[in-house]
């Protein structure tokens, strides 16, 4: 069968099919070809919410999600891979979102160096390095969040408290959209791990070494998240600091309006006193009458001035 959205790479003894954005005519590939469970390929047709695996006697169907940064939207989101790994075959089924599988694809096709040192012992192996590869993506990812998170922090004391809100809101949707998609994968890379099933060490002997091997993509798994726990704190301790800065500049302009007020109250007071249209009222039948209220009015809020600079209110 020909097809150019199936791309087919053989070394060793093992074949690799990697389907990207695939139709109804790829899916029906797999279904006669390969005879795999209907779940398994409705699992793929449809996006999943988390990572799974399901072990049969001819084959292991593997789910992950790896994070991936969409530009559009400047939001991290996922990236599904569904993998059907066999004696001499994996496949691998995704949506071609993925620059480092897409890359990989292309050099395992047109390298054949490349596609020996990764064919030559088996399956497992092949999707060691495919996953490996994915995840220790992810670091680039953490490093452009702590080179945000660096940003958010050297511009919170310029006076851009504000500006900043929706920055740190930004960074902490992504570190949470990153938090739940590396949740779940350490139980199923354990399950993968305990699995007998077509995983050959590099002498083509069963043995541990195919546990030291997933063991390293569970420990890049647990740095990530260690990663993500360490962001996660500073930027809350950030968006903290952020609101106080905001919470003391409103406390000094309520300080400021509040000086202000108190200061024009007595001026305002005297005003409306002397205003009122009485004819015994003092002062406003001798000609220096104008004079003394309007020092009055002066002088007041001067003393109060002095009286707050004294008191260290200003």
């Amino acid at each position: 069968m020909k097809n150019k959205k199936i791309k087919i790479i053989k070394s060793y003894n093992l074949a690799w099919y990697d389907l990207e954005a695939p139709s109804d005519a790829e899916y029906q590939f797999l279904r006669q070809k390969f005879q795999f469970h209907p779940l398994d390929i409705a699992d793929c047709v449809s996006p999943v919410q988390r990572p799974k695996i399901d072990e049969y006697d001819r084959y292991i169907f593997l789910i992950v999600r790896v994070p991936y940064y969409q530009k559009e939207e400047h939001v991290i989101g996922a990236v599904e891979l569904d993998l059907f790994i066999g004696p001499d075959y994996i496949i691998t089924v995704h949506q071609g979102k993925s620059a480092t599988l897409n890359d990989f694809v292309r050099e395992c096709r047109d390298y054949r160096e490349i596609r020996e040192k990764y064919f030559q012992f088996g399956a497992g192996f092949l999707v060691y390095e495919i996953l490996n590869r994915m995840f220790h993506r992810c670091y680039s990812l953490l490093d452009g969040l702590s080179r945000e998170i660096d940003q958010v922090e050297n511009q919170m004391f310029k006076n851009q408290e504000r500006e900043i809100v929706k920055k740190i809101a930004a960074i902490k949707r992504n570190i949470i959209n990153f938090r739940k998609i590396m949740k779940a994968h350490p139980p199923v890379i354990k399950k993968l791990i305990a699995s007998e099933k077509f995983f050959l060490n590099l002498n083509g002997a069963r043995s541990n070494s195919k546990a030291i091997l997933f063991d390293n993509i569970l420990e890049n798994v647990q740095d990530i998240w260690d990663i993500l726990d360490g962001q996660t704190e500073t930027i809350s301790a950030l968006e903290t600091t952020n609101e106080n800065l905001i919470s003391h500049r409103l406390n000094e302009i309520m300080k400021t309006l509040t000086i202000v007020s108190s200061v024009l109250l007595p001026a305002a007071l005297v005003t409306q006193v002397f205003g009122m249209s009485y004819g015994s009222a003092p002062l406003l039948s001798t000609s220096a009458g104008f004079l003394f209220v309007f020092l009055l009015i002066i002088f007041i809020p001067l003393l109060l001035v002095i009286i707050f600079k004294k008191k260290k209110w200003l």
